[in-house]
């Protein structure tokens, strides 16, 4: 074998090996910022000392693209009214809890539909759902929802 070939071949193993590293970087650096993200949300989760560090919170869930892990923390940070409202409404279910914490946050129909991707119909039938399971009219259903989800200062 020439010595051309055996440098064009230790070329191509360096430049995968190199190709390997840049790849395993970027999904340790996915992973950090995913980290990061989740324990900026966790930490507003737990101080949360006005209104408008829930407004924050909202909106960085919005944008973040794993959703459902967002929800958990939404849900998390509401844990003892939930279990409260579950003792009081057994039949409420969990796709209830959410809706009901957003509404219960001020939360527009519209970033209702988007953050739990779900459609107008799905939406109103939900509410329809909560109201009768909790034994008020779907018209009281907001204020309810704000009296017991909106923080207390």
């Amino acid at each position: 074998m020439s010595e051309l070939k055996i440098f064009t071949i230790i070329f191509l193993v360096y430049a995968v090996i190199m190709l390997v590293m840049v790849i395993v970087q970027a999904i340790q650096n996915a992973k950090l910022k995913q980290q990061l993200t989740d324990m900026r949300i966790r930490e507003q989760l737990y101080n949360k000392d006005s209104s408008a560090q829930q407004s924050v919170l909202l909106d960085q869930i919005k944008q973040q693209a794993d959703r459902p892990r967002a929800i958990d923390h939404l849900l998390h940070s509401n844990e003892a009214k939930i279990k409260s409202l579950k003792e009081r409404y057994p039949s409420l279910t969990d796709a209830d809890m959410q809706v009901l914490v957003l509404l219960g946050l001020g939360i527009e129909t519209q970033d209702v539909l988007q953050f739990l991707d779900m459609s107008k119909r799905t939406y109103y039938k939900r509410r329809q759902l909560i109201s009768k399971r909790m034994d008020i009219s779907t018209s009281e259903l907001d204020t309810k929802a704000k009296l017991i989800f909106t923080p207390k200062y």
